[in-house]
């Protein structure tokens, strides 16, 4: 217990909170949905038997309730697959589909460059990854 004089009071109270409680997660603070706007680099796998090879374009733009990704293959006009952002416990950076595909979900993070990644899956088998490619471009 003496190395435990040596430090400053404060400190000790910062330590033993953060082992009592955990990090400090806000989580009603999540990313404005422009931080998603972009192509994006979609690399995965689809939800067939066997399943298949995901490697196409996609793009995000801001929506009524999040965020509307949509394929570039399939165009403007293609139906948006809703993405809402949606923090569950512990969980704060999940986005989930909503009403529209409930069991799709996806994890965001942001690499070094503060651009986002998401990690993306269905129970039905889909499962791939997001990267923006600012220098794509893809039809609005």
């Amino acid at each position: 217990m003496c190395f435990l004089k040596r430090i400053p009071a404060l400190v000790r109270i910062s330590a033993l909170a953060l082992i009592w409680h955990g990090p400090a997660v806000a989580e009603d603070q999540v990313p404005p949905a422009e931080y998603f706007t972009g192509t994006y680099q979609r690399v995965g796998r689809d939800g067939a038997t066997p399943p298949g090879l995901v490697d196409d374009l996609v793009r995000i733009d801001p929506g009524a309730a999040g965020l509307e990704l949509r394929g570039c293959a399939a165009g403007a006009d293609a139906p948006a697959q809703r993405l809402a952002f949606d923090g569950w416990g512990e969980v704060p950076n999940l986005l989930s589909g909503g009403a529209q595909d409930p069991s799709l979900w996806c994890l965001y993070h942001n690499d070094g460059n503060n651009y986002p990644l998401l990690n993306c899956a269905a129970p039905d088998g889909r499962r791939f990854t997001l990267w923006p490619v600012p220098d794509m471009a893809c039809a609005r």
